[in-house]
């Protein structure tokens, strides 16, 4: 019985999710210019398998089309759906919702680890989803799309671990981590503070042998970080550029796609993102509308126990 609530659970919190997300991306997206950027080396990583943007600083007298203001993880998934034939105008909107789903799965699934109750469990999922800061980082066209649910799993995996003790989940925890530093930098910070807990956890139980090899797994999650790091250096002379890509031009277009989002699609940040203006008007009638959801999938699940006994009857 605890699987099918299980099940139920994730499905509902992916309705929603992707529910909400759909709502959001119906409005008028609100792009950055970092969107912007993600996207042209997407296009040009799927055409030439180049890691590489059609985007300068102004300010540079020599200019270098090597890809090192920010991690390559994101643009690397965009073009993946991009060579699965996902348009390049509806690209970003498709990763919204593939993040936002990823994000409610997650969510249950780790309140469903902490508690084992199903009501709790899809409380604390919808108040996640439904976190107007939260909800904004997601549909922003950023790399919060992907992070956020990589971090999510990332937990869930130091929760198995820490209960089974088996080196599969150590090895998929170091996966999430280096997954989490090539979506952004700062999910260094992220695998400092896991890999802190999980050493020192075992060196409180006296296992300096398998602290040892903890904190090697940890530190050989951040290898293709540095990689890439190194690669920036090799390409540009700094390990990292860090600059925003608002003072940037647009030296051409590919195939003029990137003005046509720019000028068609592009919102000031006022807007809060993909519609969340207008999510927040209607967040009232939208949670009596979760509840009846809730309520529903609850009834629907008890007259299917119950099968049997209606049958009889």
């Amino acid at each position: 019985m605890k699987r099918w609530l299980y099940l139920i659970g994730i499905i509902f919190l992916v309705a929603v999710a992707l529910g909400e997300g759909w709502y959001a991306v119906a409005e008028s997206p609100a792009l950055t210019h970092d969107s912007s950027v993600y996207l042209n080396v997407a296009e040009n990583l799927s055409a030439s398998g180049r890691l590489v943007l059609d985007m300068t600083p102004a300010t540079s007298t020599q200019t270098s089309r090597w890809l090192c203001s920010f991690m390559p993880a994101y643009p690397v998934a965009l073009s993946g759906l991009l060579l699965l034939g996902v348009p390049a105008g509806s690209v970003l909107s498709v990763m919204t919702l593939i993040g936002l789903a990823l994000y409610g799965a997650l969510l249950f699934a780790l309140a469903w680890r902490l508690t084992g109750n199903l009501v709790v469990s899809l409380v604390a999922g919808l108040a996640a989803l439904l976190l107007p800061a939260v909800f904004d980082a997601m549909t922003y066209a950023l790399t919060e799309t992907l992070y956020l649910p990589v971090s999510l799993a990332a937990f869930l995996l130091l929760d198995y671990y820490f209960e089974r003790r088996k080196k599969r989940y150590l090895v998929a925890l170091a996966v999430m981590l280096a997954l989490g530093t090539l979506l952004r930098l700062v999910g260094g910070l992220l695998m400092v503070a896991i890999g802190a807990v999980i050493v020192l956890r075992s060196l409180s139980q006296r296992n300096v042998r398998q602290a040892v090899g903890e904190g090697i797994a940890m530190g050989l999650s951040q290898a293709p970080a540095a990689f890439m790091l190194v690669a920036n250096y090799l390409q540009t002379g700094r390990f990292y550029c860090a600059t925003n890509s608002a003072g940037w031009f647009v030296d051409r277009t590919n195939p003029a796609l990137l003005a046509k989002v720019l000028l068609q699609q592009f919102k000031p940040d006022i807007n809060l993102g993909l519609g969340l203006k207008s999510m927040a008007a209607a967040l009232p009638t939208l949670v009596w509308v979760a509840l009846a959801l809730v309520i529903l999938a609850l009834g629907l699940f008890y007259l299917w126990r119950q099968r049997g006994n209606i049958k009889a009857a």
